[in-house]
């Protein structure tokens, strides 16, 4: 492991990135600087630049920054985890079947994938939100629907090529049963494409929740994310800079992380370029 860290600099740094993340996170669930919810109505708390007291300064409301900042922290991960569970086990599922089973089942299924894949992401989450309501659990659905697409395209495509090889044409000769031969033997060797496409779909994941928060369509205040942060960051941009580059440095960092690890593990695993 040691060897296949310091040969991968992309893993490296993305697990280092990654790693002071998720310790913010895990931190976040036991202590805060201040409360991240307790607002002040006094002026002089307001918009306060970073210092020893508030280290990343106070937004419009009087909030301490950084408390809010690793609260948000929560949201981000609980985001990327929900929609990978969500999506990935839909689109791994729909892969396995269409790629394995092939014929009217397989086009039928790639249709309906084809069918969401044509219609832009954005568009598909401003369209679920806008019929559905706002909140965490519309914002985990509609990205979920938007990215279990990608799952079940990368999985028909390593099942069509896994299924032609030598250990699986023995296996339906001698008789294996078919769910043996796709969950015992062909979705294990579909780990290493899946876990590329998970840190892919990761970053990808809190991008498009912090984009719907901006637009005040995610996660709703009083709650933190980085998203909804930056929205309120844009009417003090000019006089209180900080509350607007904090959160956007913590996304840059996020999306910066998870896509070096993405690519990290795709020269550690050998995952093939066509996937």
């Amino acid at each position: 492991m040691k060897r296949i860290l310091k040969k991968n600099k992309d893993l490296q740094i993305g697990l280092s990135i990654i790693t002071i993340l998720l310790l913010i996170c895990i931190v976040s669930f036991f202590w805060t600087p201040y409360d991240p919810y307790e607002t002040s109505s006094n002026i002089l708390d307001q918009l306060q630049g970073p210092s020893k007291a508030h280290l990343f300064g106070t937004d419009h409301l009087g909030r301490d920054i950084l408390s809010r900042i690793m609260i948000a922290s929560q949201k981000a991960f609980f985001i990327g985890i929900t929609t990978l569970l969500v999506a990935g086990s839909l689109g791994t599922l729909i892969g396995l079947v269409s790629g394995y089973v092939g014929g009217i089942i397989d086009n039928i299924l790639m249709r309906i994938v084809d069918v969401f894949m044509t219609i832009p992401g954005t568009v598909l989450l401003l369209l679920f939100v806008t019929i559905f309501g706002r909140g965490t659990k519309q914002t985990v659905i509609a990205i979920s629907i938007m990215n279990f697409t990608t799952f079940a395209k990368m999985t028909r495509s390593q099942v069509l090529y896994l299924k032609k090889q030598e250990h699986i044409l023995w296996a339906k000769a001698v008789g294996v049963k078919e769910t043996r031969i796709i969950f015992r033997h062909i979705l294990p060797d579909l780990v290493p494409t899946l876990l590329v496409v998970s840190a892919m779909k990761f970053s990808s994941s809190v991008m498009a929740e912090a984009g719907l928060s901006y637009l005040g369509l995610g996660i709703q205040p009083p709650e933190p994310s980085w998203g909804n942060m930056l929205t309120r960051a844009q009417s003090s941009i000019i006089s209180s800079p900080f509350t607007a580059v904090i959160p956007g440095l913590m996304i840059t960092l996020f999306v910066i992380g998870f896509n070096l690890l993405s690519d990290g593990l795709r020269k550690a695993l050998k995952v093939r370029e066509a996937s």
